[in-house]
């Protein structure tokens, strides 16, 4: 850590004391579609940009944003097409173009975009942050994950979301990383207590979530506390097969597959539970605000330690056996049929808005990226 220390005050003094100005920071993931990261992504941008950075966002798979970004941040996109080579080339194309034209001094990868932007910036002065945003184990083969700390010792330094995937890592990227949890939005509608009878998650509808078994048991909770709903917001390549398993149960009146909503938080501020089934995650931006907005929570125990974390192991949210839908399926029972639980959990939750205030974890990303500590 004291050669990173080094690397880093020549790297900020450069900027600060002899030039006088912010150096430029440059955003790279995979697309700022309706994700944890890319939030995130557009989050920082904006934030380095209002500190008096000039701020950019490169998006190598779609050429929009679905978050509000300052008007003063520059986005980069390109779209894909359906031959994998070709998108190959097209990424690389586009952060070379991107980097010839904005000139930027520090440049942060979100996951994947990673090994894009190592394979362009090598032999240039610049300094190249990865950020990794899930559980790797379970997202790459074990030839990818190789390659994956290959890519990060090449790095100037690594972000991780939790302890638990940041141990996952040789020491020599550990030594070089800081571990910084996702920012809370701000702004997030008052929760007023339970109106409805309605469980509710918010996930993109892929394998990762285990919506399966979210909806087995809800269809276990049902046969203990009727007249329940489950509404599931979010969209994904898992809808069509999730809705023939909702129609196999029985269940199409009362679960209902909504689509993303840019205002989700206000479509579930009156429900009586909020979910999460996730089989891995690094850190889940839904649970974290379903929390802080006071809805009671149940999550399962998934890998990467980020429900373990934001509940403090079962204090501020029911925690579960990841996997396991009785266990599911009973936590869920309990918070519907147990109001004094539900009010401890609710206020409980709350207190997470303090710990991941969003001003409090930017700043420790700028410390991070740009002074190195």
């Amino acid at each position: 850590m004291e050669q990173l220390s080094i690397r880093t005050f020549q790297y900020s003094d450069r900027f600060f004391s002899s030039m006088n100005v912010n150096p430029k920071v440059l955003f790279v993931a995979n697309k700022f579609g309706g994700g944890g990261a890319e939030r995130v992504t557009s989050i920082l941008c904006n934030h380095f940009y209002a500190k008096g950075y000039r701020s950019g966002a490169v998006s190598i798979d779609e050429d929009h944003c679905s978050y509000e970004l300052s008007q003063g941040v520059k986005m980069y996109g390109c779209q894909p097409c359906r031959q994998k080579h070709i998108n190959i080339i097209k990424r690389l194309h586009l952060i070379k173009r991107v980097l010839s034209e904005f000139d930027p001094d520090i440049v942060v990868a979100l996951g994947r975009p990673m090994k894009y932007v190592l394979a362009v910036t090598r032999g240039m002065q610049v300094q190249t942050v990865a950020s990794e945003r899930n559980y790797p184990p379970c997202i790459y083969s074990e030839r990818e994950f190789c390659d994956c700390v290959k890519n990060y010792e090449r790095a100037s330094r690594v972000v991780f979301q939790t302890e638990e995937v940041q141990q996952l890592f040789p020491t020599d990227i550990v030594s070089k990383s800081k571990v910084i949890p996702n920012p809370l939005v701000t702004a997030l509608p008052e929760y007023g207590g339970p109106c409805s009878k309605r469980i509710v998650t918010a996930a993109r509808l892929e394998p990762q979530k285990n919506l399966r078994l979210l909806i087995d048991a809800f269809n276990l909770f049902r046969e203990k506390v009727p007249g329940y709903c489950l509404d599931i917001f979010g969209d994904g390549s898992l809808r069509f097969e999730l809705q023939q398993h909702i129609n196999s149960l029985q269940l199409e009146d009362r679960v209902k597959l909504r689509p993303y909503s840019d205002d989700v938080h206000s479509e579930i501020r009156d429900a009586a539970i909020f979910v999460s089934s996730s089989d891995f995650e690094g850190m889940q931006n839904s649970l974290m605000e379903a929390m802080a907005m006071g809805i009671p929570c149940v999550a399962t125990d998934c890998l990467g330690g980020g429900a373990r974390l934001l509940t403090e192991g079962g204090r501020r949210g029911l925690l579960v056996e990841r996997g396991n839908r009785k266990a599911l399926a009973e936590a869920m029972i309990a918070v519907a049929v147990d109001r004094k639980l539900a009010e401890v959990l609710s206020c409980e939750g709350k207190s997470i808005a303090c710990e991941k205030h969003q001003l409090e974890i930017l700043n420790a990303w700028e410390q991070f990226l740009v002074y190195g500590y």
